[in-house]
């Protein structure tokens, strides 16, 4: 006898996903009836064999009749078939093989005395080695978080073995705790986020509803992000023009953060993936000063850079991708001289050292001190006070055929822009700004762009790139936690060189 059952634990062990959980039940069999015997033991560790074996031969049917059992009887049957020939081939006499057989056929319903205590032992080992099992389902997306705590009672609820109620009940409750711990209810599923409930009253910290996850996006717990101008115009309502507004507002572009979890058709990534971005839609609405986000695959995020910590990656995003579309708008290469009007902002930081990677040489506006000794940091090679005079004069005093390249992120007039354009460029030199003054009346030959800042994914990619390679990095200056945030926002309007960044988690 004991052979035999030391033999189907072994090769349970050698095969099943789940062999603990069939072990288990064995050992609650034993306790729940110490008389349980040869038969009652062996169901307990085959009783549910068939999950390790693919279904190809005998796939389930779901347009089964109802009232036929389901998929629980193809389970307990397929289960017993499997365990016959597995006996059979033990050398087991035909009696013990179909009384085994019958057991397994019933284990989930149970009926008789026997069939109670294997489903018992059953449900007592499923709370106890199965929990997190059930929650890795429910964040790969192949569960619900309800359907996860509807079987874990289920479990609890049909036990009929005198005494193993009370000892399903102190299991059930460390299981639906576990539950609870790693995915929130939907009654408990709050979270901080920074919101703007209207414009006749500044953003403040509220509890709102976790997103809900489609099946082809990823829920991401925010653990940094960083404060930028359009932040401010948002709050302020100067986006009003070009953007709706749909209340309450969650304020933030930028964000980093880890996986927590999937929807059903998701494929890019898994629940524990580090990622970081910025989010930008249409009309104020999502944003990404929030416990969590939830955003499509394929949008707005990519995967972090190896090493890279939080803080750090939540401050690229928008300021990072903006000055890309910036430094390709002027398509200044090895050689080319590229000048930056407001070169000690976030943009222009960025702008400086992805200018650096193409092999072009920099001239940054900056005053002298500690904005020139910033921007000289990040690979300025020149530096020209945009407070003392004439701008361009002071770039044609040094490069007296002009530059290749202009981006300017602070010039906000067609007519300041135009001239500054026309006296700094050379002869076919390329503008880009990024507050929409490019008029193409006013400039002439010149070839400008107007950047406006969206989150592509192929920019993203590029930028991690650079960050792997060691060629691009986060200047962050300041650090708020997220219940300071109003902190980062002063921070930002007082003008502080770098970026400000936010953590929403301690140690990021």
């Amino acid at each position: 006898m004991i052979a035999l059952v030391e033999a189907a634990l072994q090769w349970v062990a050698d095969v099943h996903p789940h062999a603990p959980h069939l072990a288990r039940t064995r050992e609650w069999v034993v306790e729940l009836d110490p008389h349980a015997g040869e038969a009652l033991e062996l169901a307990a560790v085959l009783h549910d064999i068939e999950r390790a074996f693919p279904a190809d031969e005998d796939p389930f049917d779901p347009t089964v009749a109802p009232g036929s059992g389901g998929y629980d009887e193809w389970h307990q049957r397929r289960s017993a078939e499997i365990a016959a020939r597995w006996l059979r081939e033990q050398g087991a006499s035909d009696a013990l093989t179909a009384d085994v057989g019958a057991l397994i056929r019933v284990h989930e319903t149970g009926g008789s005395p026997r069939a109670d205590v294997l489903q018992a032992a059953d449900s007592l080992s499923f709370l106890e080695t199965q929990t997190d099992l059930f929650i890795g389902m429910v964040r790969a997306g192949r569960l619900t978080r309800e359907r996860a705590e509807q079987k874990l009672r289920l479990m609890q609820e049909r036990i009929r073995i005198p005494g193993a109620t009370e000892l399903g009940a102190p299991r059930l409750a460390a299981a639906l705790a576990r539950l609870d711990a790693a995915i929130p209810s939907a009654e408990e599923s709050s979270m901080r986020a920074y919101i703007l409930e209207d414009l006749d009253r500044p953003p403040a910290l509220a509890e709102v509803p976790v997103p809900s996850v489609a099946d082809n996006e990823v829920l991401v717990r925010v653990q940094a992000a960083s404060v930028n101008p359009i932040d401010s115009a948002i709050v302020a309502g100067d986006v009003r023009s070009w953007m709706d507004y749909e209340f309450p507002v969650t304020i933030g572009r930028d964000l980093a953060g880890t996986v927590e979890r999937v929807g059903s058709a998701v494929t890019r990534y898994a629940v524990g993936d580090e990622v970081f971005g910025y989010i930008a839609k249409p009309v104020a609405h999502d944003g990404s000063f929030a416990e969590y986000v939830a955003v499509p695959e394929g949008e707005f995020i990519v995967p972090r850079p190896a090493g890279l910590d939080a803080v750090h990656a939540g401050a690229l995003g928008l300021a990072a991708v903006t000055a890309m579309m910036c430094v390709d708008a002027t398509g200044v290469a090895a050689a080319d001289t590229l000048l930056i009007n407001g070169a000690t902002g976030g943009v222009g930081n960025y702008a400086i050292q992805i200018a650096k990677a193409l092999g072009a040489a920099v001239i940054a506006s900056a005053r002298p001190g500690a904005e020139e000794d910033h921007v000289r940091a990040l690979g300025a090679d020149e530096v020209v006070d945009w407070s003392d005079g004439d701008l361009a004069a002071h770039v044609r005093a040094a490069h007296p055929g002009g530059v290749q390249g202009l981006v300017d992120v602070v010039t906000d007039t067609p007519e300041r822009f135009a001239a500054l354009a026309r006296e700094a460029l050379a002869p076919g030199g390329r503008a880009a700004t990024t507050r929409g003054v490019a008029d193409p009346g006013l400039l002439g030959d010149i070839e400008a762009a107007n950047v406006f800042s969206a989150p592509d994914i192929a920019l993203l990619v590029r930028i991690a790139d650079l960050v792997r390679g060691g060629r691009l990095r986060a200047p962050v200056a300041e650090v708020h936690a997220f219940d300071r945030i109003d902190d980062a926002f002063a921070a930002l309007s007082r003008g502080a060189l770098g970026k400000i960044a936010i953590t929403l988690v301690e140690g990021s």
